[in-house]
């Protein structure tokens, strides 16, 4: 029991900066997530008043993609927040169900998310480990089906993100696939033009069934994002819409000047691409990869995922 009202009931993932436990809250009567970050995170008063800060900064963050911040708690053993627990699954598992996706079905997936990026980026945030495995593809109580972006939990206030650049524990935390070339160089904390970047891995991967750099060892993978260019996605789809290759390429240069300089304004192409086609219910792409099979099946338990390739070094 936490805080008097929150009652745990079992670990759900757990990762390199924290832990997620599904719980209930006693007063309001609801299922909860809460995330209790790990010690590291924590362990000198500066870091625990930075962890608390900004927590409650993106307690502020209300919008209809963003799964909300119920509570943030300063717990005498460990600060911890407190989230709603979302059904459904993450686009992750859409992927590895449908394998991949048209890019007009990508678009329309990933444009709610993004939209919620350009949110947070225009509140003076970054979100920093923007991944499939961080969209949820959530069930509204009428049965359709929302998606929401998650984790903000390495998340950095701009302000102290530009403060920051020089503390290589934060410049180094987040998903190695998704990481922007200047971040896996230790040269920058990472800002929005780094989001972007990620953005520009997820949709890549949605179309070509595989991100645009891929290796099995660590020292290898960031050496080719930090040296290489990414791969033409028209190389590996050669059909692909040329609108959705055109901002997938722009969100992968290497130079972050030559990147979209914020998330809405890739939203607004996306967007302009959508307007483009016929209109199209975002349960479509679901409906046709299989998922929806998921989502009405075994799948309805499950929320946030911190994947395993998260990690501090």
């Amino acid at each position: 029991m936490l805080a008097g009202r929150y009652q745990l009931d079992a670990l759900h993932a757990s990762g390199a900066s924290s832990e997620l436990y599904r719980g209930y809250d006693l007063r309001e009567r609801r299922p909860i997530a809460v995330k209790i970050p790990r010690a590291s995170r924590v362990d000198t008063p500066e870091r625990r008043r930075s962890f608390l800060d900004e927590a409650r900064m993106l307690q502020q963050l209300e919008h209809r993609s963003i799964v909300r911040v119920l509570d943030v708690v300063d717990d005498e053993h460990a600060p911890f927040i407190v989230t709603e627990w979302l059904k459904g699954v993450t686009l992750a598992d859409a992927l590895s169900t449908a394998q991949k996706f048209s890019a007009l079905d990508a678009a329309t997936l990933i444009a709610p998310a993004v939209e919620a990026l350009a949110f947070a980026h225009a509140s003076g945030f970054v979100h920093r480990d923007f991944k499939p495995a961080n969209v949820f593809l959530c069930v509204r109580t009428d049965g359709s089906v929302e998606a929401r972006l998650l984790d903000f939990g390495i998340a950095r206030a701009i302000t102290n993100t530009a403060r920051a650049a020089h503390d290589r524990e934060f410049v180094a935390t987040g998903s190695p696939t998704y990481m922007a070339p200047e971040r896996v160089r230790f040269e920058s904390h990472g800002d929005a033009r780094a989001d972007v970047w990620s953005v520009g891995v997820t949709m890549f991967e949605l179309v070509a069934g595989h991100a645009p750099f891929e290796e099995r060892s660590l020292a290898k993978l960031f050496a080719r994002i930090g040296q290489d260019d990414a791969p033409a996605i028209e190389s590996i789809e050669p059909g692909v819409d040329r609108g959705y290759a055109m901002m997938v390429r722009r969100c992968l240069r290497r130079a972050p000047e030559a990147r979209y300089q914020s998330a809405g304004e890739l939203a607004e192409d996306i967007q302009r691409m959508l307007a483009s086609h016929p209109p199209r219910a975002f349960l479509m792409p679901v409906q046709r990869s299989g998922v929806q099979d998921k989502l009405e099946g075994d799948c309805l338990g499950a929320t946030h995922s911190i994947a395993d390739e998260d990690f501090e070094f």
